[in-house]
């Protein structure tokens, strides 16, 4: 029997927020985040292209390997991150994420573009509030959602 590897190029485009989009990732501690994320899919042996956000959520751009799904490496990244916070005592609340995530699969030429849009989270959500581009990217996607599930509000 010969020998044969797997090979994989998976670029994808994964943004998720803080439950009822609180603005809790506070600029002063949120670079911490973003390097302990970078740490975590290392270790998962994944690639991370360009990890950045705002108050109320992330963008993440990496490169798998095709060892996990994403909704795996969601999941355990989402509660290693929120272990993380809330024994750190980072925020004056407990720190938890919303349910749910978009991923979108890029290719190798679309990579930097991506890369560049998640850099300038600042700036760009001075011109556009989360919400609508959330919507907006789902729906150059061409991911069919109902708006009534995109985001979970806060109990009143």
């Amino acid at each position: 029997m010969g020998k044969t590897g797997s090979y994989t190029q998976l670029y994808v485009h994964i943004i998720f927020s803080t439950r009822y989009r609180k603005p809790l990732l506070h600029k002063s501690w949120r670079m911490q985040i973003f390097i302990f994320m970078k740490s975590f899919l290392e270790n998962k042996g994944q690639k991370a292209i360009m990890i950045n956000g705002v108050e109320d959520h992330v963008h993440l751009l990496i490169s798998m390997n095709g060892t996990k799904s994403v909704s795996e490496l969601m999941r355990d990244m989402k509660e290693t991150t929120t272990k993380f916070i809330n024994e750190k005592n980072l925020t004056d609340s407990r720190f938890a994420w919303q349910s749910g995530y978009s991923a979108f699969s890029l290719s190798k030429k679309s990579s930097s573009r991506v890369a560049n849009y998640i850099l300038n989270q600042e700036e760009h959500h001075g011109k556009e509030e989360f919400k609508d581009e959330y919507k907006r990217m789902l729906t150059e996607h061409e991911v069919i959602f109902r708006e009534e599930y995109l985001f979970e509000d806060a109990p009143e």
